[in-house]
């Protein structure tokens, strides 16, 4: 797959997902017509006209009247009744203005919470030419050569009152692969970001600070969630996920891939690492190379295994928010000294967006570690907006994703992140 593909933020303080969508247009129906009568039967006839009461005869002398005072009986009339609507006699009330206004229509009532962690089920182009992906593996042939390849989506979405954080991709034959990109000239069919903002479940929308168009998301009758992308016709549909799942132990094949194998400048000696962040004394971070690999590229492409029964190293534990967690750095580098282990002489290549979190049992309560399961995360590592260090969004381990490294086609200013100081 060369195509671009994004959410409805690739830049996410630069795009919104605002707009008409798909289903504005099946809220207009047909007027109804009321039939009020019976066109074929003509006018009725007039109604007769009432028929007047009898005058009662005159009082004679032998027919005595009551006194004037006296209550009315069975046998005399009623006398006239006042009449209200301002009648001969009587004063109709007047209405009193108090300068208030009217009074607000009654809220709409709440709609469905939407917060809390949505997993990704499927993945469309609306086209053309439109393609549809699930998270499980769907072989699309290739136009050009009528081959088959294995595409499927990940991502996970949270929800909170005041954040939002996703992780999202497409992988092929069980990778992410690099593209051309008109932006950034070295795409990822992976992504991520963590914002902050304000989740309005009656509205269905999250707004962002300094975005003017909010993100839609959209509820379905099905109790799933939908999101569009007017921007590139793009539409991911997520379900509920209350209950998070981490991986026990990490058995992993991820790969190395370089996007233009003709403008590569290779390296001397390439090595694949983790790279447990250690906190020093000093405030500095340290680094625990705990898994370490030389690297055969073949076609632009080399692969590694990752393997560990436990968890990770003790030096590599920490306490978080009330929890032990440990995160993992995947970077390819140069090893020039050929030493097999990383050092000042060698050249980091590169950093992957895909990174290794591990939480002991429970969940944590600090920023940014919040979104973690029990166990080991194969998360997406990303700016937060929020704490303003590196976000870590995990994806969906119903299905995992591999730990891929994008590999650039020239050396550049790489470092490792430090997110445990």
């Amino acid at each position: 797959m060369r195509k671009r593909w994004s959410l409805w933020v690739p830049a996410v303080l630069l795009a919104g997902c605002g707009g008409r969508t798909v289903t504005d247009d099946l809220r207009d129906a047909a007027p109804g017509v009321d039939v009020l009568g019976d066109p074929d039967t003509g006018p009725l006839p007039p109604p007769s006209p009432p028929t007047p009461p009898p005058t009662p005869p005159p009082p004679t002398a032998d027919v005595p009247l009551p006194p004037r005072d006296a209550p009315p009986t069975a046998d005399a009339p009623l006398p006239p009744m006042p009449v209200p609507d301002g009648g001969p006699g009587v004063d109709a009330p007047t209405p009193v203005d108090t300068g208030l206004p009217p009074p607000p229509p009654p809220p709409p009532p709440p709609g469905p919470d939407l917060s809390g962690r949505w997993r990704a089920v499927a993945w469309e182009s609306l086209g053309p030419p439109a393609l549809r992906l699930t998270d499980r593996n769907t072989p699309i042939p290739d136009p050009m050569t009528g081959r088959a390849t294995p595409l499927r989506a990940n991502g996970v979405l949270n929800l909170a009152t005041s954040r939002l954080s996703l992780a999202f991709g497409i992988l092929a034959n069980d990778h992410f692969y690099p593209y051309s990109d008109a932006r950034t000239a070295e795409g990822f069919s992976a992504e991520g970001f963590t914002v902050p903002g304000r989740l309005d479940s009656r509205t269905g929308t999250f707004s962002i600070p300094g975005n003017p168009t909010p993100i839609r998301l959209q509820l379905q009758p099905d109790g799933r969630l939908v999101l569009d992308s007017p921007e590139d016709r793009t539409r991911v549909t997520l379900e509920r996920a209350p209950v998070l799942v981490g991986l026990p132990e990490l058995l992993l094949g991820g790969a190395a891939i370089v996007r233009d194998v003709a403008r590569f400048v290779p390296l001397a000696h390439p090595r694949v690492a983790l790279f447990w962040e250690v906190p020093t004394r000093d405030g500095r971070d340290g680094y625990n190379e705990s898994y370490s690999a030389a690297l055969t590229f073949t076609m632009g492409y080399a692969a590694f295994f990752i393997t560990r029964a436990g968890p990770p190293p003790e030096s590599a534990r920490h306490r978080v928010g009330g929890s032990a967690v440990a995160v993992g750095w995947l970077g390819v580098y140069d090893d020039r000294d050929d030493s097999r282990t990383y050092n000042g002489a060698d050249r980091l290549r590169t950093v992957s967006p895909i990174a290794i979190a591990w939480l002991a049992e429970g969940r944590s309560s600090a920023p940014g570690f919040e979104d973690l399961a029990s166990g080991y995360n194969l998360v997406h590592q990303h700016p937060d907006y929020v704490t303003g260090t590196v976000g870590l969004t995990p994806f969906d381990a119903t299905n995992p994703v591999s730990p891929d490294i994008p590999v650039p086609l020239r050396d550049a200013d790489e470092r490792l992140p430090d997110l445990l100081r």
